[in-house]
């Protein structure tokens, strides 16, 4: 086992009773059926010898291994109905348990450094891989050492009460049946497992892209382009199935091959005992149909092994993700919040990983406490990474920010996010209600709470003639709704929050003019009392701004009160000139 599948073997101890549970009953199960099958050879070989002469016929018991049978028969079926229930159970919690890992070693890397992943790849992570990983308890562990258990405890009793000349060729062939057959069928199925493993995800990916960018692919014509990178992608995976499909029936067909040859052995040597007179023709039939019995323990193991390359690939993929630095360290000794809430920048500067130009580049910037400040420019001045910062999905590479005279490295960022509410250019709605939409910014919110968000943020009006109010599914994305209705809906979410502080970064992006107009006038009644960033390509949106800052090129190029600015007569003031949009 490689050191990946050992970190979430050790996550498994967290289970260990319902594992224990399961092998245990599945221990059971195949030592009733070697029971069963043992006693029932032996049972009719000497009823049926038994009747040679008066006397073995009044000697002979009929009652006592009748009831042995009853007896194995009746665990075996209640063992092999409770083993069902406790290992699939154990499976459940056991994918519960690492899903919930997997996202909570997920939350702390944050945003900044996730959002270089593929939200198709992700999902593929969290759900197929882990999923993925089910085998590794159900038809790794627990045959294997259920097969060692019961190959063991039968060789011994072999050697004991039989023959150890006997014991010790059944051991070999348990051996190869339950070691080497199945190591050469996951040495054999590790390349076509991996290439499943990374073909599935990529099918995935694929999927999701063909699924959420469906109408665009279809308004450009498209389609059929990713329809064929899908069609790839599902004959690179039926290739990868095809080869492991190969090496299963190779290896089912050597295991069977195996174990009529040690069955083959087992009743040759008993022969030879019997022709000897060390046994009786009854326990003939015993040693036989019992070996028969002993492999059913690891008839699942060479599939089970094959089955260790795409295992082995899905968490080496979950750990890829969950072992990713996070790009913003906690700090050790973190400092209370402040009571001031206004923000200073000095001398910020920021550059993207395996960027060549920073994106921001000495930013000096002083919000104080109550001011509304305006943040403009071209797309790709550096307005979003600004309000990144602000909220520290990034640190700054040199330069520091303050909340309040505090540095935000000094803080937990859960406690500056909590300050700081952010009505971002990208809405992100979710497949659920209207109310679970806005109660994502406070679980706990009682239904006035609520009632008011909805107020201030315009859409009373528009959930009256909603059926089920704010009870209404949205769809995934928010699709149901329009650009207007999810905005607002964002804009309830963040005055649910109720942060002193407001980052409104392009809060009117993607709007037709009267919807923009309406949006930003709830904004208005939103923004009193609260310290504001205002980040946008609009500039006819600052014009009540006590501030404002033009980026460009990641540094400050102007600065003054939108009146002055344009004034000024300078790169604002021609821009403001025209439709009001940089551009």
């Amino acid at each position: 086992m490689n050191r990946d599948l050992l970190v979430f073997a050790r996550l498994f101890a967290a289970r260990r009773v319902w594992l224990a549970g399961g092998m245990g009953l599945t221990a059971l199960t195949v030592l009733a059926s070697v029971g069963l099958l043992s006693l029932s050879g032996w049972f009719i070989s000497a009823s049926a010898v038994a009747g040679a002469t008066p006397a073995t016929a009044i000697l002979f018991n009929f009652l006592q291994p009748g009831a042995g049978v009853r007896g194995f028969a009746l665990t075996r079926t209640v063992s092999r109905y409770a083993e069902r229930v406790v290992t699939h159970e154990a499976t459940f919690r056991l994918l519960r348990d690492l899903r919930v890992w997997f996202f909570k070693s997920v939350v702390p890397i944050g945003p900044g450094a996730l959002g270089g992943q593929r939200g198709g790849d992700l999902l593929a992570r969290a759900t197929g891989d882990i999923d993925a990983l089910d085998a590794l308890y159900l038809r790794v562990m627990t045959p294997t050492v259920v097969a060692l258990a019961i190959g063991g405890l039968v060789v011994l009793l072999l050697a004991v009460f039989v023959d150890g000349g006997l014991a010790l060729v059944l051991a070999g062939w348990m051996f190869v049946v339950g070691l080497a057959v199945p190591a050469l069928t996951g040495w054999l199925g590790r390349r076509p497992g991996a290439a499943a493993a990374r073909g599935i995800a990529a099918l995935r990916l694929e999927a999701v892209d063909l699924a959420e960018g469906l109408a665009d692919l279809t308004a450009y014509g498209a389609t059929d382009r990713q329809l064929a990178a899908l069609d790839r992608q599902t004959t690179a995976y039926n290739r990868a199935q095809q080869r492991s499909a190969m090496v299963s029936g190779f290896g089912a067909a050597l295991y069977g091959l195996c174990v009529n040859l040690a069955i083959l052995s087992v009743l040759v040597l008993g022969l030879l005992l019997l022709e000897a007179g060390q046994i009786a023709g009854p326990v003939l039939a015993l040693l036989v149909l019992g070996s028969m019995a002993v492999f059913e323990a690891s008839a699942g193991l060479p599939g089970a092994y094959q089955a260790l390359g795409r295992i082995r690939t899905a968490a080496g993929r979950i750990l890829q993700i969950a072992r990713m630095p996070p790009v913003v360290a906690e700090p050790a000794s973190p400092r209370p919040l402040p009571d001031g809430l206004d923000l200073r920048l000095e001398g910020v500067r920021f550059r993207y990983p395996g960027a060549q130009t920073p994106a921001l580049d000495g930013i000096d910037l002083e919000v104080p406490a109550g001011a509304r400040i305006g943040v403009a420019g071209p797309s790709g001045a550096g307005k979003s990474t600004l309000a990144g910062l602000l909220l520290r999905f990034w640190d700054p590479e040199a330069g520091r920010i303050l909340i309040g005279g505090v540095p935000l490295a000094e803080l937990r960022r859960s406690a500056v996010c909590r300050q700081i509410g952010l009505l971002s250019q990208h809405t992100e709605l979710f497949d659920d209600t209207i109310r679970n939409n806005l109660l994502l910014a406070r679980p706990d919110a009682a239904e006035g709470a609520l009632a008011e968000a909805v107020r201030l943020a315009g859409l009373e009006a528009w959930l009256v003639d909603l059926p089920r109010g704010l009870d209404t599914w949205i769809g995934e994305g928010g699709l149901r709704v329009s650009g207007g209705q999810a905005r607002r809906i964002a804009l309830a979410r963040v005055l649910l929050h109720d942060a002193p502080v407001l980052i409104l970064d392009e809060p009117t992006s993607g709007l037709d003019p009267a919807t923009e107009e309406a949006v930003f006038e709830a904004l208005r009644s939103v923004m009193a009392g609260r310290t504001v960033v205002i980040i946008t390509h609009r500039v006819n949106l600052l014009a009540d701004a006590d501030s404002v800052v033009f980026l460009e090129g990641g540094r400050v190029v102007e600065r003054g009160r939108h009146g002055d600015l344009v004034a000024a007569n300078g790169r604002y003031a021609r821009l403001a000139a025209g439709d009001g949009t940089v551009g």
